[in-house]
């Protein structure tokens, strides 16, 4: 008898997985994509009560995390603003940025601010990944998944003909950084989507005068040119590569150029500190070694003599031409996505009932230095507290 009853035990946990894992379970809510934004929607939407699904393309939930502010985490920045992004969709979602810190608050993590970027005390993206990993632990989590098709059967969500949810919010982010594009999933459902662009990525130049500075760092500022005028700037460290420029504001440069699909050249000013006279005194007695790194100072040179101007003049202005946003595949984030004007206040489609879009997946993208982590938080709270 009571080896009939450990075997039938079995057999119901066996029936049970099946019917949770089937088509006879019927979730609250479907999560595609298990990133920054999947998982904050989960995890508000557990709280509240929801059985959870999270499907992800990847072998590990939440991995694209794991890099951002070189392994630090640059969550959000206090500056934050409508103007730090491309569409002013954001301006309303915004004004309840505060839900953001108290998230925070909610899954445990003390934060620190350093020179306006918001980062986990820890300086740790691993434990800040860990925590949500806890508050999302109720889950149904199926990783190495790819969602083929999404259907609506009977009012509900059908997704690639077995899971059912009467929720599903889609947040699959883009092909950056390893990612996958998956917009064409709701495009069957009459979605717009706009071009998707590489942005907070390394610049792509012509190397004519960087020949030989490949992994030089230096701080400088960047001067964004079109049409012989200055139209952007940045001013923080650069770090030269074969193929172009790359650091923090050759980053902070590209969400400019992918919104605005234009030619473009750098002018780059290795002498901030010092106007354009002093530096043509001091390089009347002394050598150009003495003000920068040898590598540079003949790089430099090679430019004056080409432009047939004072060497002074083109340590305040080396020109870098022919400037590109690099590979998607080395993007942190892309410019375009689904429109966002098919989505509501509650960032749910004008379209599909039951169907809402947060993060990277929609046409936002912020500049960078926290913002766009700060809308993947932000945009999932707000999916996860609306669902009905």
């Amino acid at each position: 008898m009571l080896l009939f009853l450990y075997y039938f035990s079995l057999l119901c946990v066996k029936i049970d997985i099946k019917t949770r894992c089937g088509e006879k379970y019927m979730y609250d809510l479907a999560i595609i994509g298990g990133g920054v934004s999947g998982l904050t929607a989960a995890a508000v939407a557990i709280n509240r009560g929801l059985s959870v699904l999270i499907l992800e393309f990847g072998a590990r939930v939440g991995q694209k995390l794991l890099i951002t502010g070189n392994g630090k985490a640059n969550l959000s920045n206090t500056n934050m603003s409508a103007e730090r992004y491309n569409d002013i969709f954001v301006c309303d979602f915004l004004q309840g940025s505060q839900k953001v810190y108290d998230f925070f608050e909610y899954i445990g993590l003390k934060t620190k601010v350093v020179d306006g970027r918001v980062y986990p005390y820890s300086e740790s993206a691993a434990a800040v990944l860990n925590l949500l990993r806890k508050k999302v632990e109720k889950a149904e989590i199926i990783v190495n998944y790819e969602v083929e098709d999404i259907s609506i059967e009977e009012g509900h969500f059908l997704i690639n003909n077995y899971y059912r949810a009467r929720n599903c919010i889609f947040c699959t982010g883009s092909a950056a950084t390893k990612g996958k594009n998956s917009h064409n999933l709701l495009q069957k459902m009459g979605h717009r989507c706009l071009e998707l662009k590489p942005s907070i990525v390394p610049l792509i130049t012509d190397t004519t005068y960087i020949k030989g500075l490949s992994g030089l760092r230096v701080k400088a500022k960047l001067s964004l040119i079109c049409n012989n005028k200055v139209v952007n700037s940045a001013t923080g460290e650069i770090l030269f590569k074969d193929s172009g420029i790359s650091g923090i504001v050759s980053m902070e440069l590209s969400s400019y150029i992918a919104r605005n699909s234009k030619n473009y050249n750098v002018s780059v000013d290795f002498a901030m500190d010092f106007e354009e006279k002093e530096i043509a005194d001091f390089l009347e007695k002394n050598s150009l070694e003495g003000l920068l790194q040898r590598a540079l100072a003949d790089a430099v040179v090679r430019q004056a003599l080409a432009r047939k101007v004072p060497t002074y003049k083109v340590v305040k202005d080396f020109l870098v031409e022919d400037v590109k946003c690099g590979s998607i595949k080395n993007a942190q984030v892309v410019c375009g996505g689904l429109d966002c004007e098919q989505f509501d206040k509650d960032l749910q489609s004008r379209l599909v009932c039951g169907l809402y879009v947060c993060g990277e997946a929609l046409n936002i993208d912020g500049d960078c230095g926290g913002y766009n982590l700060h809308w993947a938080f932000l945009s999932g709270i707000i999916a996860g507290e609306n669902i009905c």
